[in-house]
């Protein structure tokens, strides 16, 4: 394992360089940019090699790392973006001001009256909601979007307790922390910790879910599985069609636990279309469209993808979301060259993962069913509709990813598995071919 993390540090460290003396002149106006990714690269060194060095690797050391390394992160994160806009969110002015002000407005008075209010006069629907609560609530007690950021931090320790506790059930402990570690410490997540978005408290329901399902599962208590339902419906509030994709995966991978016949498959065929409608019935709500996958396009300003083709969106959908680390030439899109340096992980924890893909299903490992499905689920939704390079989409599966990668790893290096040297000769080269494939489509989206 210690090697996979080496070169994922060299090769991260090289395309960051390459890019930066390629585009010097990009990294002039956004410098901070450049000196963030390398900052955090180190930090993320040192974090992992301490870790690694240690014989005993325990949960407090897992919760320590995943509250400093963010609030420091987050606390150099607000002040870059304070040189380049006045928000204390994130560069682009995407719904995080709309929470903080209509959170602001309903703070004042009854909360669910505010709410009815805001729904009645603005675009923003049910599943906004919830996050318009979450802020209103903290601004009762202190009136500040700092405080906002700073609770998320502590949410982010129960979303990275949680992914312990779900992949210790299925791997050694030191893997089960890696595992949380790395996607609560990654520098997409740390983004979102402090944008002001709503991705870290819909997550937390997300994990909530998934680890009362499993209780459930093993030990067959009701509390377990009226704790999962209301942690599904809790995350209507925050993105329907999520919610709709957990229920459908759970109800999915709970069929198939004891085998298949005929009337599973014909459960399964309905399931599918329901997967489908669930897509196209939200695709206009979730603001997504067509578009030429041969040109550079943007649309009702959100960036998509330049020169793309279908395999590339296959690609960014199954080891992606593709790390972005140019600053745009346009401000309000230069935010996402700033948490791009931890999807080189998670694209080389990706075939990691299709290993361990592959070992749920050889080994009959029922109970990481329901995870699977939601990952495909979710995967084959943004294919579908060409949304694999938007990563606000793509976090609800993404901390299921590493869970799968490590579970990967830990069958690779614990378990003794046949063709082990080879296996692990094509991942080094896999990591390697990352540096290739990251270049060019940073090249591509210019």
């Amino acid at each position: 394992m210690k090697r996979i993390f080496v070169i994922y540090i060299l090769s991260t460290i090289l395309i960051v360089l390459i890019l930066g003396v390629a585009f010097f002149d990009r990294y002039l106006e956004f410098w901070d940019v450049f000196v963030i990714n390398l900052g955090y690269i180190l930090a993320f060194t040192m974090v992992v090699l301490f870790l690694l060095s240690r014989k005993n690797i325990r949960v407090r050391h897992l919760l320590f790392f995943s509250f400093v390394v963010p609030f420091t992160a987050g606390c150099i994160y607000v002040f870059s973006i304070n040189q380049h806009t006045d928000l204390l969110f994130q560069y682009v002015p995407s719904d995080a001001p709309f929470y903080d002000q209509a959170g602001r407005q309903v703070s004042k008075d009854n909360v669910f009256m505010g709410i009815n209010e805001l729904m009645s006069e603005t675009k923003y629907g049910l599943d906004d909601m919830g996050m318009i609560f979450y802020v209103a609530n903290l601004y009762k007690i202190i009136d500040s979007p700092l405080f906002v950021k700073f609770v998320n931090l502590l949410v982010n320790l129960l979303n990275t307790f949680l992914i312990f506790k779900i992949s210790h059930k299925f791997m050694l402990k030191r893997y089960a922390i890696f595992a949380a570690l790395c996607f609560s410490i990654s520098s997409f997540n740390i983004w979102f910790l402090i944008s002001g978005l709503k991705e870290p408290v819909m997550l937390f329901f997300i994990l909530v879910f998934f680890y009362f399902m499993l209780q459930f599962s093993l030990n067959n208590r009701k509390v377990f599985l009226f704790l999962m339902l209301c942690s599904g419906l809790m995350l209507g509030f925050f993105r329907i069609e999520v919610a709709l994709f957990l229920f459908i995966a759970a109800l999915g991978g709970m069929l198939f636990r004891n085998g298949l016949n005929l009337k599973k498959i014909l459960v399964a065929s309905v399931l599918f279309l329901s997967v489908l409608s669930v897509i196209f019935i939200f695709r206009e709500p979730l603001k997504i469209v067509n578009f030429n996958r041969q040109n550079a396009t943007v649309y009702k300003g959100e960036e998509q993808a330049s020169k793309i083709s279908l395999p590339i969106v296959v690609v960014s959908g199954v080891i992606g979301p593709l790390p972005t680390l140019i600053p745009h030439a346009r401000k309000r899109l230069s935010d996402v060259s700033v948490f791009g340096a931890s999807l080189i992980l998670k694209m080389a924890i990706s075939f990691f993962a299709i290993i361990g893909l592959f070992y749920v299903f050889r080994d009959s490992h029922h109970h990481l069913l329901p995870i699977v499905s939601f990952t495909l689920l979710e995967t084959l939704g943004l294919i579908i509709i060409d949304s694999t390079f938007k990563l606000r989409y793509s976090l609800p599966h993404l901390p299921f990813m590493y869970i799968l990668g490590f579970f990967g790893m830990y069958y690779l290096f614990e378990k003794g598995i046949k063709y082990k040297k080879l296996i692990i000769e094509v991942a080094l080269g896999f990591q390697i071919g990352t540096i290739g494939l990251a270049l060019l489509w940073n090249v591509l989206r210019m």
